[in-house]
């Protein structure tokens, strides 16, 4: 008889599903950090946009200053700063975010790779199973016959030995 399924590579499929989920997840908080920053620049190039806007119209009110106007023109060049910086810093997380994901698609490769040895591995034994449960119906059904046979040849060799049988 053959024993259950026992997949001999069980421990590092669990080994692997583990890097898997722990590469998904880094994976996930990656992306999650390049997606907000990647926002934020989008809100600084809004902030941007509205103070130069802010700046241009400014300039046509008669009353204003050359002081309040470089003021002005220095608060709407920090904001572009601040966005190329960000811009930068959102990029490089863009870019580590996606070298996340390729580890993440290696270690679900790996792990794959693995559920798909298993799955062969289980589906062998099952035919190993069903092959030896079918030998094993064969020998019964031939020593039942062979029981069989060997009775009703003992009961035809006893009406032979009876007398007045014809």
């Amino acid at each position: 008889m053959i024993r259950r399924f026992h997949f001999r590579l069980a421990r590092i499929l669990r080994t692997r599903e583990i890097r898997e989920r722990v590469a998904r997840a880094e994976w996930a908080a990656s992306e999650r950090l390049a997606h907000d920053a990647e926002a934020r620049s989008e809100e600084l190039r809004r902030a941007a946009d509205a103070a130069g806007a802010a700046v241009l119209a400014m300039r046509s009110e008669p009353e204003l200053s050359a002081n309040d106007l470089l003021a002005s023109e220095r608060a709407v060049e920090n904001i572009w700063n601040a966005l190329r910086q960000n811009r930068e810093r959102a990029s490089g997380l863009r870019a580590a975010s996606e070298e996340s994901h390729l580890r993440w698609s290696e270690h679900e490769k790996d792990r794959q790779a693995l559920v798909r040895l298993e799955e062969r591995r289980r589906a062998q034994h099952q035919y190993e199973v069903e092959r030896s449960d079918g030998a094993e119906l064969d020998e019964w059904a031939a020593s039942s016959h062979r029981r069989r046979g060997a009775s009703s040849r003992s009961a035809l060799r006893a009406d032979e030995n009876v007398p007045g049988t014809p």
